[in-house]
């Protein structure tokens, strides 16, 4: 027994002092061993940015006890902790202020107590930053209160510098926006105005773009909101009142005019309801003038009522109406009419009655042959008048003439006269003379 637990420790002593270093025989123990998660880390950012901290897992690889320390060879590389005891993070913090861009490398150094120690190798590239480029940095809408929104404008968003650009955008009013509100470069930002219950102003506002480690940032676009007071339609009367007679000349046109009594710019439109109503043109901008014409041609007498309608996108009173009365009335023209000629105001009278001329009479100058006179005739066969026209040839010498005229109402009447003055000797032989002619019937 004695022998053989002498071999036993002879065994064990020899392997101790040829292959390992034992603390007890009874109990050996192996020396510590430094472990390293990384032997390289690489950082990238733009220049003013301090990227990320990376870390590095150290732990024991053998046994007994590890305990370890950690150093940079340079100023931008910090470590922490810088030293421990057993397994541990080492945290690898970089800070660029001051470092050119371009790449740049260090070496971290890693000790333990009775071991080797190993090393990290950093490698740091400083890029340019970013830049916030805009298109723009102003814009300016246009609306009326009240109407409908403007339309969205856009604004393009670049990177004018390097790295990556990712960038915010936020308003400062409710009635301005921005979309998308984040992102990154390039991009494009639609901006928008809302007219809502904005009243007439000029209104201000911003959008700030902000870009995160832009050397620029924060960027304003500053956004002008003019709000105008809405058109608004505005006639020089709301009715008008026509007056015919039965187979006579239809009355004379009538005209309105449409102007803009608000503000901003007024483009209208014009419709009627009646076929024997008409108005021209149907379309303008303020100020403008519509003519209106009433076709009395086979209307019987009566009082008849249309409505022409005038309408503008955005005005603040559209539509407007203007109400159109005509009345008609069996023609009459029975009775003494009297009036002048254009030829140095010469008398002219009508004798009417069933509505057929019974008698004319007018003065007359014969300028060239050095002759007047007044000329009367008293029809045997009398010309009508129904129809609210007059026409007439009376051939004979030395006066023949032709007298025409449309019976614009029961009481007015106008057209032309025609002489033709023929005289044998004296030294002339023919004047032709056409002169104008009106009269009224009290």
């Amino acid at each position: 027994m004695t022998t053989m637990l002498a071999r036993r420790l002879t065994l064990v002593a020899v392997a101790c002092g040829v292959f390992t270093t034992c603390s007890n025989p009874e109990n050996p123990e192996r020396p510590p061993q430094l472990v390293l998660s990384a032997s390289t880390l690489s950082f990238a950012t733009p220049a003013g940015t301090d990227p990320a901290a990376q870390s590095v897992s150290i732990s024991n690889g053998g046994g007994g006890t590890l305990t370890w320390s950690a150093s940079a060879n340079q100023a931008w590389l910090t470590l922490a902790p810088a030293s421990g005891t057993g397994a541990g993070t080492l945290n690898v913090l970089v800070f660029v202020f001051g470092l050119a861009t371009g790449v740049h490398t260090g070496t971290i150094t890693v000790s333990a107590t009775g071991i080797a120690s190993q090393t990290v190798s950093v490698t740091l590239a400083v890029t340019q930053p970013p830049t916030i480029g805009l298109s723009t940095t102003s814009l300016t809408f246009n609306a009326v209160a009240g109407g409908a929104n403007p339309a969205s404008q856009t604004v393009s968003l670049t990177n004018t510098g390097g790295s990556t650009l990712a960038w915010s955008a936020i308003s400062n009013n409710s009635w301005l926006s921005a979309q998308a509100a984040s992102g990154t470069a390039p991009a494009t930002l639609t901006v928008s105005a809302t007219t809502g219950s904005l009243v007439a102003a000029t209104y201000n506002g911003s959008i700030t773009v902000t870009g995160t480690g832009a050397t620029n940032s924060p960027q304003t676009i500053s956004v002008t909101f003019i709000v105008a007071t809405p058109p608004a339609i505005g006639l020089s009367t709301t009715t008008l009142a026509f007056n015919g007679n039965t187979g006579a000349a239809s009355p004379a046109d009538q005209t309105v005019t449409v102007s803009n009594s608000g503000g901003g710019t007024l483009s209208w439109t014009a419709s009627d309801d009646a076929s024997w109503l008409t108005v021209a043109p149907t379309s303008g901008g303020a100020p403008s003038t519509i003519t209106v014409s009433v076709n009395t041609t086979g209307l019987a007498a009566g009082t008849y009522t249309g409505t022409i309608t005038v309408s503008a996108t955005g005005a603040s009173n559209t539509p407007r109406t203007i109400g159109v009365t005509l009345t008609m009335s069996t023609s009459n023209y029975n009775g003494s009419w009297s009036g002048k000629t254009s030829q140095s105001d010469s008398a002219i009278t009508l004798s009417i009655s069933s509505n057929a001329v019974s008698q004319i009479s007018f003065g007359w100058q014969a300028i060239n042959c050095g002759a007047s006179g007044r000329t009367t005739v008293t029809y045997t066969t009398q010309p009508s008048v129904a129809a609210g026209t007059l026409s007439s040839t009376i051939n004979s010498s030395p006066l023949s003439f032709t007298i025409a005229g449309t019976f614009s109402s029961n009481t007015s009447v106008a057209g032309t006269l025609t002489l033709s003055y023929s005289q044998i000797g004296g030294g002339c032989t023919q004047s032709n003379m056409a002169v104008t002619w009106s009269a009224t019937r009290p």
